[in-house]
């Protein structure tokens, strides 16, 4: 699976918004936007992901979180 195609899955399986910063270094930023339920299952599956895929943690890994209050039944 190509990698825009993983972030589409995380996308819409987590209904979070996710953003990863441009750039060619090794060091990205993550950026998850979304309900505390989104976010949660948005970082895990990335985690999970970056394990899978065997990165070494030598560079420390930098997620930004942004949380929102969300009515009973959206999911935005």
């Amino acid at each position: 699976m190509a990698k825009g195609e993983t972030v589409k899955r995380i996308r819409e399986e987590s209904c979070a918004r996710v953003n990863i910063s441009e750039g060619s270094c090794p060091e990205r930023i993550i950026t998850i936007t979304g309900s505390t339920e989104s976010v949660f299952r948005a970082f895990t599956m990335i985690t999970y992901k970056l394990e899978e895929v065997g990165v070494t943690y030598s560079t420390p890994l930098k997620f930004t979180a942004n949380f929102k209050k969300v009515k009973t039944g959206d999911q935005t």
